[in-house]
């Protein structure tokens, strides 16, 4: 499965290591209908840059300025990764992400599940390709034929 979900990696245009980031992901909360069970990209960045920190959020938040404010206070000095999971079904992840990377431009842009053209895409959300993404993100592994770029 690992092999698999490294092959459907995508980049565009491919982003430098961003160890010691602070990841941000956006998903819904797990369904079992989908076989999933709520793994996160922070998790699998962490077992690879144990300096990485994040900030998880799983339904739209009540005060989105806050919390938009908190990861940037959180993510000041430090690279910062958007990760958001089938943005166009939810679209406050969506409106989460463009506050975030009109204040961060510079931010890392990472699509999971179905994605819509960031920078980064897994083309699934299972904890194999959450896994492959971090590879990427921390330079565990380097871009190969394998990874193509649209």
């Amino acid at each position: 499965g690992l092999e698999a979900a490294r092959r459907a990696v995508r980049v565009r245009p491919v982003p430098r290591a961003v160890r010691g980031a602070h990841v941000v992901d956006l998903f819904p909360p797990p369904h079992p209908a989908l076989n999933w069970g709520g793994e996160d990209l922070l998790t699998e960045v962490r077992a690879l840059d144990p300096t990485a920190t994040g900030t998880a959020v799983t339904e739209e938040p009540a005060g989105q300025a806050a919390v938009v404010e908190g990861i940037l206070r959180a993510s000041d000095a430090v690279p910062l990764v958007v990760a958001t999971c089938d943005a166009g079904l939810h679209p406050w992840q969506e409106r989460l992400r463009a506050a975030l990377l009109a204040r961060r431009p510079d931010a890392v842009r990472v699509d999971t599940g179905l994605p819509e053209g960031g920078a980064l895409c897994s083309y699934g959300r299972g904890r194999a390709n959450l896994r492959a993404v971090a590879e990427v993100l921390t330079g565990a592994r380097l871009l190969t034929a394998a990874v193509r770029r649209p």
